[in-house]
């Protein structure tokens, strides 16, 4: 079922690719006769006419450009990149496509509202998180995607006076899936030398950005060394010029390796860590059909007080070094991800999944999200019969021991990120 969604999301780019030639013609035009002069005037304004300059430079210089920031509380894949790069040399990272819009959308970048605009120092990473009054989204109506098109143009000719200093000065810049490819081709033009990579962490299309982004990485494609999938299944939905390599999440294995005392008091214990696609049906059906199963439900977020049976535990968001006990000592798994939503290369990029799959525990997840893994059992969501089958089974069969070198660590993944021809696995 998911290499037939690959193939359909595959069909679907490039049927996408011709009407979009067609849509925005007349922009490209306007954007290839006005960007060279763009460019330009963004270096005036941080006061040098070429930006680059090499001779002021010492050692590697990282700039990552994501619609993420590297001080939010909640962590995803790039932000332990950026950690680990700092191994490699000096780490800028700047976060782009946040306004008062992020306030209505709930953005967990908000925590940082009275950071934006400055630059900060945490954890040995340069920050800066990029605050206008309205950055332009995407609108659904179709009759809307050329003003759409226009407004992305003109949020990307907006003065970043930060911005284009660290341009100026990187060796290697990283594109993360999102607004940041936006700005690509005026950063070829602006430092021509540097690496740039692309860091597909998802689909442009899965995670609803606007159709003129996935434009933008089809015009971009060429200035791009190369781009990092961690799924297999986003080849389809890159540009076809776009060389491609692979490699996987990693995550912090230490603390799963370290003894820890069981926090548990009961003798058979489900845990669910995260909020990502949550389906508090799932726990609502589960905890009737098990009562002597007590389910721990982590972070869950304002869905899961819809949970109220007696035997579910609903704990707050806590720090992730404090989750990990849970799952280590924990009967099994559930990551209850709910269909609508869902990236169709789930299987692959869940970490909460390859967390539970590290410590042995067998997992009880959506068939969509099970992939070819061993020690996942699938259940269709919303069906009483089908999740009483999966965790059934996930009870009965014994934990597994898996091999640790099996999994990367991020110093691992970036190692591979910024030389993937050194190891033959990244290869598509």
């Amino acid at each position: 079922m998911l290499f037939i969604a690959a193939v359909n999301h595959e069909a679907d780019h490039q049927h996408r690719h011709v009407d979009d030639q067609t849509r925005y013609r007349y922009i490209d035009e306007i954007v290839t006769l006005t960007k060279n002069f763009a460019t330009i005037v963004s270096v005036r304004l941080v006061g040098r006419l070429s930006i680059f300059e090499a001779g002021n430079m010492t050692g590697d210089r990282f700039l990552i450009i994501s619609g993420h920031d590297f001080r939010t509380k909640r962590k995803a894949s790039v932000h332990f990149i950026a950690q680990s790069l700092l191994q490699h040399g000096e780490v800028c990272f700047y976060s782009i496509g946040f306004s008062h819009v992020s306030r209505a959308k709930k953005d967990h970048r908000v925590e940082l509202w009275s950071l934006a605009n400055t630059v900060c120092e945490f954890n040995g990473v340069q920050c800066f998180l990029e605050r206008s009054l309205v950055h332009p989204f995407r609108t659904r109506p179709d009759w809307l995607s050329v003003p759409e098109a226009l407004w992305f143009q003109a949020y990307a000719k907006r003065p970043r006076k930060q911005f284009w200093d660290w341009v100026g000065s990187a060796t290697t810049i990283i594109f993360e899936s999102g607004m940041s490819v936006l700005l690509a081709e005026q950063i070829a033009l602006a430092n021509p030398t540097a690496r740039k990579i692309y860091l597909a962490s998802d689909d442009l299309r899965t995670i609803g950005c606007s159709n003129y982004l996935i434009h933008c990485l089809d015009r971009s494609a060429a200035s791009l060394e190369y781009a990092v999938l961690t799924s297999k299944f986003l080849a389809g939905a890159m540009p076809p010029e776009l060389k491609l390599v692979y490699v996987p999440h990693g995550f912090d294995q230490r603390p799963f390796l370290s003894d820890s005392d069981s926090p548990y008091t009961d003798p058979i214990n489900a845990v669910s860590v995260g909020q990502t696609l949550f389906d508090e049906s799932f726990f609502q059906i589960a905890c009737e059909q098990f009562p002597e199963v007590t389910f721990h439900i982590i972070g869950a977020g304002r869905r899961s007080s819809k949970v109220t049976a007696p035997n579910a535990v609903v704990r707050q968001e806590m720090p992730f070094a404090d989750t990990i006990p849970f799952i280590k000592h924990a009967s099994i798994g559930i990551a209850p991800y709910v269909n609508k939503g869902a990236p169709y290369y789930l299987s692959d990029t869940s970490l909460k999944l390859a967390q539970y799959e590290f410590v042995g525990l067998n997992a009880v997840c959506p068939f969509f999200a099970c992939g070819q893994k061993p020690g996942r059992f699938g259940y269709d969501p919303g069906n009483s019969s089908s999740i009483f089958n999966a965790v059934t089974q996930a009870l009965s069969k014994p934990r597994s021991q898996p091999d640790p070198s099996e999994f990367l660590d991020w110093e691992s993944v970036t190692n591979r990120f910024l030389t993937p021809e050194r190891f033959p696995d990244t290869r598509m």
